[in-house]
């Protein structure tokens, strides 16, 4: 998937909390931190598994050799979602919810459509979210979650040249002065499917 030389470049942990909470709309990865192509690989781990119940991770299925959708909605806030007037295309049939055991490890391109729908399962659902590149593939803007580790070389060698996809991606907000977390962009609970 990505490789051969590897390096890292951010993680989060996103714990879901029970009974409801809320969903994260339909989005790429890509637009928050841009790099000089399109390597960049987030590896999901569902550290105590996922259920349906629990809003998984949902994915729009071959969305990720798609075009690129904007993350600004019509006044030119920043949102982190697709534009309702952009997803005509995607339904049910198009999409696959993905659940697993404790451990599940799920591999998501940074071009890929996905969201998750509320967790209405008791139990919470913590997944681990380290995103990794191709060594030769640079972020063009700061990370909007800073690392020590960003850019350490996690398998193979450091590159000696950059690796450039011509293909345009829309500039997220100037992170530098601090990371203003997703959640906060939302103004009311939406769910994709």
């Amino acid at each position: 998937m990505v490789g051969p030389d590897v390096k890292f470049h951010h993680a989060k942990l996103n714990v879901k909390s029970g009974q409801g909470s809320r969903g994260f709309s339909w989005h790429q990865d890509i637009p928050a931190w841009p790099h000089t192509d399109f390597s960049p690989v987030t590896v999901g781990i569902y550290i105590d598994g996922c259920t349906p119940e629990q809003g998984p991770l949902t994915v729009a299925e071959g969305s990720h050799e798609g075009p690129l959708f904007s993350m600004y909605d019509d006044a030119g806030n920043y949102v982190v979602k697709i534009r309702d007037s952009d997803l005509g295309w995607l339904n049910e049939d198009s999409t696959r919810r993905l659940t697993g055991g404790p451990g599940t490890t799920l591999l998501l391109n940074c071009r890929a459509v996905h969201g998750s729908a509320p967790n209405k399962a008791s139990a919470a659902r913590p997944l681990l979210l380290p995103v990794y590149s191709s060594a030769d593939s640079f972020p063009i803007t700061p990370s909007p979650i800073p690392s020590p580790h960003q850019g350490d070389i996690v398998r193979g060698r450091p590159a000696r040249f950059a690796s450039f996809d011509t293909r345009p991606v829309e500039m997220p907000p100037d992170w530098r002065g601090g990371y203003k977390p997703v959640w906060m962009h939302k103004n009311k609970d939406e769910t994709p499917y």
